[in-house]
This record gives C-alpha cells, sequence and structure tokens, in this order.
C-alpha cells in the first residue's frame, strides 16, 4: 500500500458492517498485525485505470495512503460493508 509495495496473494481482506479487514499470511506477519479499520474512517472510490477499472479505499486518518483493488473485489467488500461506491468523477465534482 505504501512505496509502491504490491501485496498479491499474501493480503487478506475482509468486510462486515462495521469495517474494512486487512490481514497478512502468516509467514510474512511479521510487523504488519492485521488491521481492522471502522467504514466511518473509510472512503470507497472507483476508478477507470488505462485498461481496467479499479476500487481504491481512502482512509481519513492517513489522506496520503490508499488500497487499490480491481473492481471485481473492490465490489465484493464494498457490497459485504453495505457501502456505496462513488465514482471519481463524483468525487472531484463534491471538492
Amino acid at each position: 500500500m505504501r512505496w509502491r509495495l504490491h501485496y498479491n496473494n499474501i493480503l487478506t481482506i475482509g468486510a462486515d458492517e462495521g469495517g474494512l479487514y486487512l490481514g497478512v499470511l502468516f509467514l510474512f506477519r511479521a510487523g504488519h498485525p492485521p488491521l481492522y479499520i471502522p467504514w466511518r474512517e473509510i472512503s470507497v472510490v472507483e476508478r477507470q485505470g488505462w485498461f481496467f477499472s479499479y476500487v481504491d479505499f481512502h482512509f481519513n486518518a492517513l489522506p496520503d495512503l490508499k488500497l487499490t483493488v480491481t473492481k471485481k473485489l473492490g465490489a465484493a467488500v464494498a457490497r459485504e460493508g453495505g457501502r456505496p461506491i462513488a465514482s471519481e468523477l463524483t468525487l472531484y465534482r463534491e471538492l
């Protein structure tokens, strides 16, 4: 999530109505404790890349940090959490 690191295939993402869960595979867990972040601290935004659509999870307490996942995964996580997904254009209009 930070410094262009990729957590492909070692990050567990989960959600419920209370928040977003992030956990790293036990082999890589040193220095990466599991996180549970309340939805009130997160905004969910869909954006279009060059070839694919993505969903970004923005964290209110750390505005420069975001978690980017595929649109399919992001939509599933947002649906489990009961969260709406804003479009990138909607977000910019509000600013």
